[in-house]
């Protein structure tokens, strides 16, 4: 990844603190849409984290209504595209106020 690609990132990962994540909820989300549908020990393995951790992440971000769980023979979650996860954050973030 570019020094550019780095940048955007972090502006990226600073604007979704504004709708309550945190780092490790935005880099969650942020792998999901890089790398598409994954189970927990797939998106563990590619945070280098502890899959408990990714679990509590998924749930806090299931919760908001931008990645949904694909149930399958193994469960896997997917984000949902930027424009629609930034309008649900966007309608959340009206409601709370």
């Amino acid at each position: 990844m570019g020094a550019f690609e780095n940048q955007a990132r972090d502006e990226l990962i600073d604007a979704l603190a504004f709708f309550g994540l945190d780092r490790m909820d935005s880099v969650t989300y942020l792998t999901l849409l890089d790398y598409g549908p994954s189970t927990m020990s797939q998106l563990a393995s590619k945070l280098e984290v502890d899959r408990g951790k990714i679990y509590k992440k998924k749930k806090k971000l299931v919760n908001l209504g931008i990645v949904k769980l694909n149930n399958n023979k193994v469960t896997t979650c997917e984000a949902l595209d930027p424009e629609t996860a930034f309008m649900i954050l966007i309608e959340k973030k009206k409601t709370d106020v």
